[in-house]
């Protein structure tokens, strides 16, 4: 039904060049969606597509109930995902990217484990053992009792 409206719509569109009508279609069918998609930044188109591989994602791990979770945090996903400018993260990934290719990862797997190693804590370190005392076999004790 749609379609049909749609395609009636654009064949009086062609046919009304010059007339009123095709004037008025063309400012509305044409103009207007054309303005308005030339308003698009990268940035919307970035969000869009991460909303939408995470409404996917849940769908595909829950089902009908991860739709129904995710149309209801839809309106806290958009605003979370507007207001941390996803761009920026994205272009800090691909220099991130760009600087690690030229490097090799062995130095740079180096790098972060040293970074991220913790501390030791010092401490006091042995010189020598303590000995044990020697055997006193001369005694009265358990062995004296044994010869008898």
């Amino acid at each position: 039904m749609l379609l049909t409206i749609l395609a009636g719509l654009w064949a009086l569109l062609l046919a009304s060049r010059g007339a009123p009508i095709g004037d008025w279609l063309q400012r509305w069918m044409v103009a207007k969606p054309a303005a308005a998609l030339s308003r698009v930044r990268r940035e919307t188109v970035i969000i869009l597509f991460l909303l939408a591989v995470l409404g996917v994602g849940l769908w595909w791990v829950l089902g009908h109930e991860g739709i129904r979770l995710y149309s209801m945090a839809l309106p806290e996903l958009t605003g979370l995902l507007t207001a941390v400018e996803v761009s920026a993260w994205l272009d800090a990934a691909v220099a991130l990217a760009a600087a690690a290719s030229v490097t090799r990862w062995s130095n740079l797997r180096a790098a972060f484990a040293y970074r991220l190693r913790r501390p030791r804590a010092n401490r006091a370190r042995r010189t020598h053992r303590p000995r044990k005392p020697a055997a006193n076999d001369d005694g009265e004790g358990p062995a004296l009792a044994l010869a008898a």
